[in-house]
């Protein structure tokens, strides 16, 4: 199995609401070439984080370790063509996703035992790191950390 770690966010689009974000998109291409995954991330208990987890359903996309945190807000952005044409892609912004707090990935990794390789897909603070690292090490899993380009890898524990 497949662990990517990072929250969704919602997609809003006319023709209804999907997962979307750097996590969604790992998860979904490594479903679509047949790995069984499952997504570590945080969504809120709202209308926005329903659809974030239906669209991880219909992608093939685990969400068993997916937090539901009543009280907050799923990150939401709207579908806005731009450019010239009619139907283009939206425009890359920065989006705020909702923090993982290291107790939540120790809980989330120790939930889900069976996994090869654990993919972070977002910045973790230094004590973020730790419950990762400890979790690739009793599993022997490999890990991959994914940082934008021309960032430094992170400085693991």
């Amino acid at each position: 199995m497949i662990v990517v770690i990072g929250s969704p966010w919602c997609l809003r689009a006319p023709e209804g609401s999907e997962a979307a974000g750097r996590a969604m998109a790992i998860a979904v291409a490594a479903a679509r070439a047949g790995a069984s995954v499952q997504l570590v991330g945080k969504v809120g208990d709202d209308a926005a984080g329903e659809a974030v987890v239906l669209s991880l359903g219909r992608s093939g996309v685990g969400h068993a370790a997916l937090q539901r945190v009543a009280g907050l807000e799923t990150p939401v952005v709207d579908a806005e063509p731009f450019g010239d044409e009619e139907g283009s892609a939206s425009p890359i912004r920065p989006i705020p996703t909702m923090p993982l707090e290291p107790a939540d990935l120790d809980l989330a990794l120790r939930y889900l035992t069976d996994f090869a390789v654990v993919v972070v897909s977002e910045p973790l603070t230094p004590s973020g790191w730790r419950p990762v690292v400890e979790a690739v090490g009793w599993t022997g899993a490999r890990l991959i950390a994914v940082v934008d380009g021309g960032a430094a890898p992170p400085a693991l524990p």
